[in-house]
């Protein structure tokens, strides 16, 4: 994904985001000049988690589902993209899934904390 796509996903979802933080991995896309400037100019806040980090990865742990389904067929155009992508996001990551992976990845930074940064079991 480039900045520009991930610009684009993010203007669909912007009024989602209104009063909450946007958490995000270090994926080139995420994380560039282009995206930390669309953030700071629509007023939202960015928490970019550390690279290559399993006990930061609650992106990706959500993510990577979506993404295989995404990818599983091509599309023609950015805008059939865009829609396949809605339709997967909303019909796989529910309320009740996301808020469970919340308790669940809050139990993990704990363990991270109490070993100080270390491996944990998870």
């Amino acid at each position: 994904m480039t900045s520009k796509v991930h610009i684009s996903l993010l203007e669909r979802l912007k009024s989602d985001l209104d009063g909450i933080t946007l958490c995000q991995d270090k994926d080139s896309a995420h994380d560039s000049k282009a995206i930390n400037r669309w953030a700071k100019e629509e007023g939202i806040d960015l928490l970019t988690l550390p690279g290559k980090s399993p006990d930061f990865s609650i992106i990706e742990s959500l993510a990577q589902p979506v993404k295989n389904l995404f990818h599983a067929e091509r599309t023609a155009s950015q805008k059939a993209a865009l829609n396949r992508f809605s339709r997967i996001w909303n019909r796989e990551l529910s309320q009740n899934k996301i808020n469970n992976m919340y308790t669940w990845y809050t139990k993990r930074l704990h363990e991270a904390e109490r070993v100080d940064g270390q491996m944990t079991r998870y």
